[in-house]
């Protein structure tokens, strides 16, 4: 079997891997050198690349055909991507890669997974089962999962298939999320659940006002004609520091709830908020969260910048004594009006931004009953407008906002909750 060296110094040359968002610019010092041997039975080589911010050191088996057989890594380094030592080898299905190491970032892989629910071809031929187990795994900024594993299933010809990762958060709280595809023109199916549902809501949404908590998130993620459609469910999380939260007890003349809010914080035994995406909004129709001292409901939408927050909605002091007569048959139909709602609730109504809300509450809706409380309300915006196309030339690739179904898909039936 012949063996030959070979050495090249790549510091001219400029490198684009564009699939892992990885360029090395010319003039930048990079060199390589591959070590192959091989005869008509058998290929094999060592291959060594070394750069200011990326390095592969392994070896490598090649079927007789020149195809890729199996590869070793004893290491795969690209700064702020990648870093982990493992093995991959070839299978009927495509490719099996195995890996564990220090640092794992897949966030563009599951932005553009999730850009659009039908992902059929995505995979452009290429069959993929990748195993992971690695100190941190970046699901996307601003959510690592420390001491995680990862199992990702792509199809040569459906896509991708499903994801399944685990882990715990920098605050030691447990994280499992699964994703998956349910078939073809159906959205993606998603669950997330941990036992931190404040670091969730930063995460995903950028809230930082809610702490602690356990919060089951889940439903289905955008197509192209369809927004995302998701159910928050969360136990035991406090309310800490919400700026227009502050104001809305305030005017309420809820002294001792604006208090404990900048202390302590309020808490919720159970919240639940049906949440659609789409639009550049998150649009909440029929939100309730009750709990020791309070309760409230909650309709209409906030920018995912931000801005744009409509909000509307009815507050209940002392929740458990308050809403005592809603399980009365008639009579608590007449005097609480709806779930979620009690004898004496104040409705509110917010606009403006997270950082500059307007606030806005009704004193004399405290003493009305609750079928008659509806007069004093000012119903939220709960539409999703038409999307803003997005320039195809961006890269990396922007997630594409749904246009709204000709369907009314928010708009609540006379009668039903929320």
């Amino acid at each position: 079997m012949k063996t030959w060296a070979f050495a090249f110094d790549l510091s001219d040359a400029r490198l684009d891997l564009a699939e892992i968002d990885w360029v090395k610019p010319a003039g930048q010092t990079a060199r390589a050198t591959l070590n192959y041997s091989g005869d008509l039975r058998e290929q094999a080589a060592g291959l060594r690349f070394n750069a200011a911010d990326a390095s592969i050191d392994g070896d490598l088996r090649l079927q007789n055909d020149g195809r890729l057989e199996s590869l070793v890594l004893r290491r795969f380094f690209i700064e702020d991507s990648v870093d982990v030592a493992g093995s991959i080898s070839r299978s009927e299905r495509g490719f099996n890669i195995e890996v564990d190491g220090s640092y794992l970032d897949i966030s563009g892989l599951l932005a553009e997974i999730g850009s659009v629910g039908d992902v059929e071809g995505s995979s452009e031929g290429l069959g993929l089962n990748l195993s992971a187990t690695v100190d941190r795994l970046r699901l996307r900024r601003n959510l690592d999962l420390i001491g995680s594993s990862l199992q990702l299933d792509l199809s040569s010809s459906e896509g991708f298939q499903s994801l399944r990762a685990s882990g715990n958060t920098d605050s030691g709280a447990t994280l499992i999320a699964r994703l998956d595809n349910e078939g073809a023109g159906q959205p993606l199916a998603l669950e997330l659940k941990t036992s931190d549902a404040g670091y969730l809501a930063s995460a995903f949404f950028g809230v930082d006002f809610i702490e602690g908590g356990i919060l089951d998130l889940r439903g289905a993620l955008a197509t192209e004609t369809t927004p995302a459609r998701l159910r928050a469910t969360g136990e035991d999380t406090r309310l800490i520091n919400a700026p227009f939260f502050t104001q809305i007890l305030s005017l309420a003349s809820l002294r001792g709830l604006t208090d404990t809010l900048s202390g302590d914080g309020v808490l919720f035994s159970r919240i639940e908020a049906p949440i659609t995406i789409g639009g550049g909004r998150y649009v909440i129709d029929g939100g309730r969260a009750s709990g020791p001292a309070l309760g409230l409901t909650v309709n209409g939408g906030v920018g995912t910048d931000g801005r744009g927050i409509d909000l509307n909605g009815v507050l209940v002091p002392s929740f458990g004594v308050n809403s005592v007569l809603g399980g009365v048959p008639i009579i608590g139909d007449l005097i609480v009006g709806r779930e979620g709602e009690g004898i004496f609730s104040i409705t509110y109504s917010v606009t403006g931004t997270l950082e500059k809300a307007q606030v806005a509450v009704n004193p004399l809706s405290a003493v009305t009953p609750g079928i008659l409380r509806r007069i004093f309300e000012n119903p939220s915006d709960t539409s999703i407008p038409e999307a803003i196309p997005v320039d195809p030339n961006l890269k990396p690739p922007q997630p594409k906002l749904p246009e709204l179904p000709d369907e009314e898909i928010l708009s609540p039936t006379p009668g039903s909750d929320g």
